[in-house]
């Protein structure tokens, strides 16, 4: 019996101190967040429950409060509703095949806007808020492209213009030439960005252990 309740402490001792259900966009090993992260829960034995998914269900589930802290696009978040710290910033490249950079000058010169309006694009759903970011740059640049496809993950979206499907234009972090090494990416004449950030409810009180995370990130 005493060395049962022995073990049971040593058990006890190991076990985490506090849990934190945490939302993201499926892009922490693009930005570096994954590492991070590891080295979070090796300091502080707080255990960190990930859900990964698109921006509006992690939306949805933060103002239900499923999940307390969330790594999403700041683009179109409200301060009045969330707090919020930029982790990364990145800026958006245009993104083609091989076969396909043959129909521009060279891949070194950053590609014209009127250059971008000869191409059919491929773009995210309507889950993510790259198409919309996309969008809001296309009519500041009075651009009306042809979307001739759509993806629900970026990585299915990389295959389908690494096969000559269409181009596409992403955060440069996003962009894996190790796996699609069949895939050029260009700079833009006129540039424009994303940022990601750690996200929580405005006015919230938050466990210490939710605190904690959010600090870690913010530093």
């Amino acid at each position: 019996y005493e060395s049962m309740k022995k073990r049971f402490a040593a058990l006890e001792e190991d076990a985490p101190s506090g849990y934190v259900s945490l939302g993201t966009l499926p892009l922490m090993a693009d930005y570096q967040i994954t590492d991070k992260l590891i080295n979070f829960q090796k300091t502080s034995n707080i255990q960190v429950n990930i859900t990964e998914a698109d921006q509006t269900y992690i939306l949805r589930k933060l103002r239900a409060r499923k999940i307390d802290l969330a790594f999403l696009r700041l683009n179109y978040l409200s301060p009045d509703i969330y707090d919020f710290y930029p982790v990364c910033k990145d800026n958006f490249v245009f993104v083609c095949s091989v076969n396909q950079s043959h129909m521009l000058p060279d891949t070194k010169t950053p590609i014209s806007v009127e250059m971008l309006s000869r191409f059919h694009f491929i773009s995210m759903n309507k889950e993510s808020d790259l198409p919309k970011i996309c969008k809001d740059y296309f009519a500041e640049m009075q651009i009306h492209p042809h979307i001739k496809l759509t993806a629900g993950r970026h990585l299915y979206l990389l295959g389908m213009v690494s096969n000559d499907l269409g181009v596409t234009l992403l955060p440069e972090h996003m962009v894996n030439t190790s796996m699609f090494p069949n895939l050029v990416t260009v700079p833009l004449e006129e540039s424009f960005s994303t940022g990601i950030g750690i996200v929580r409810l405005r006015n919230e009180n938050f466990s210490w252990e939710t605190d904690a995370l959010y600090s870690y990130f913010c530093e």
